[in-house]
């Protein structure tokens, strides 16, 4: 579970990232001032106004111009044209490195990786001090799974004398991706002190630390590093329900409380209406023997119909649900403005009673060890007709 987070985020810094807006902008472009209205376009991912204003005058431009051109092509998936202009910016210049980085891109793109790795070894012996170009062939590798030598790659591209922020990250997703954690975080901290100017990359690396600290059941850690994306992306709700698992984790029910708020009130603004938070988050991960729980808690409040509030799914050793504990609340059927609330669980298609039922709304902090009982076995089920 670990390795399947950690790749779902580096899909956006590894070889998906080629179309990641201008991360993958090059030094030796950014200070070619005769392209300084292309290259700001570029920045601002104005492709198609690029490709309208000047794919049509190919014999006028630059070298630098004819890549951007190319890079604009790629961005809007248009390979084929992309590697028309990457070529006519060799021929203008046949000494213009960024012309062979976008022709790698382009050939890692379509898994040609051999190619790739020819025309950004060729990027580099054009462009030595050009860090990006070492994470770039980082990537190349990495995206075969070769983590050794894709990490080899990010390890150079830092230690030069103007290093590339990615490569920090790289080296962290390289070492994460090898399952080797502890470096791994090691590594993303590294990067966290390190990444000043990509700040979409800088909260990546925090994503990263949080799921990694949660995962290794260091919640203090891990709800530093979620608080931090909260000051970043006040509206970052999936930050809010980590947070609150956090807090449950650690017995700070207060804290819970407070988050848990957060998320309310997102939902009844309707906020969270095309999520997967749109009808219950996650308040809590723990463990019974060997068996794991994940708690979830509905946003829906007793309108004098039943509901379910909350849901515990029980996982076996291997991953697979066993067994789901629910908090259902049944209103009245003399006086629909009351209702008890019971435990229920069903297992193998059965429903039993699990031997909870108040008037009012258990709260997680007393609900929990009801629900480890019944996990263990320690509650006497019966069977609901």
């Amino acid at each position: 579970m670990k390795k399947i987070i950690l790749f779902l985020l580096v899909l956006h810094c590894a070889g998906v990232s080629y179309v990641s807006g201008n991360t993958f902008l090059p030094g030796d472009m950014q200070v070619v001032q005769p392209s300084d209205d292309i290259r700001i376009m570029f920045e601002n991912e104005q492709y198609n106004e690029i490709i309208n204003r000047f794919s049509g005058k190919p014999r006028t431009l630059s070298a630098n111009e004819l890549t951007y051109v190319a890079m604009s092509y790629f961005h809007i998936e248009d390979l084929e044209n992309a590697t028309i202009f990457a070529e006519m910016a060799k021929k203008k210049d046949s000494k213009h490195a960024p012309a062979y980085y976008v022709e790698s891109m382009i050939n890692s793109v379509i898994g040609d990786y051999s190619q790739a790795l020819k025309n950004m070894q060729a990027a580099i012996s054009l462009s030595p001090d050009e860090a990006g170009y070492r994470v770039a062939v980082g990537d190349i590798y990495y995206t075969q799974e070769k983590f050794d030598q894709a990490l080899e790659n990010y390890q150079n591209a830092v230690s030069m004398a103007v290093p590339a922020e990615k490569g920090y990250y790289m080296i962290g997703a390289s070492y994460a991706s090898m399952d080797k954690i502890k470096e791994a975080l090691e590594a993303f901290y590294t990067a966290k002190s390190k990444i000043v100017k990509d700040k979409e990359l800088y909260v990546t690396v925090l994503y990263n630390i949080g799921n990694l600290e949660y995962n290794d059941g260091n919640y203090s850690k891990a709800q530093d590093a979620y608080k931090e994306l909260t000051e970043y992306f006040p509206d970052d709700y999936y930050s809010y329900e980590k947070l609150v698992q956090c807090s449950n984790a650690l017995g700070d029910n207060a804290n819970a409380k407070v988050y848990k708020e957060r998320m309310y009130d997102a939902h009844s603004s309707g906020l969270l209406a095309t999520t997967s938070l749109s009808d219950m988050f996650c308040i809590d991960n723990f463990m019974v023997g060997a068996k794991s729980v994940s708690a979830y808690e509905r946003y829906e409040e007793p309108t004098g119909n039943p509901l379910v509030k909350n849901i515990f799914y029980v996982s076996d050793s291997a991953g697979n649900i066993e067994s789901t504990v629910f908090l259902e609340y049944i209103p009245s059927d003399t006086d629909k403005a009351k209702g008890k609330y019971h435990t229920v669980v069903t297992k193998d298609s059965v429903r039993y009673s699990g031997g909870i039922s108040a008037d009012s709304y258990i709260g997680y902090e007393i609900l929990k060890p009801y629900i480890i009982e019944i996990v263990k076995g320690d509650t006497r089920l019966t069977p609901i007709d």
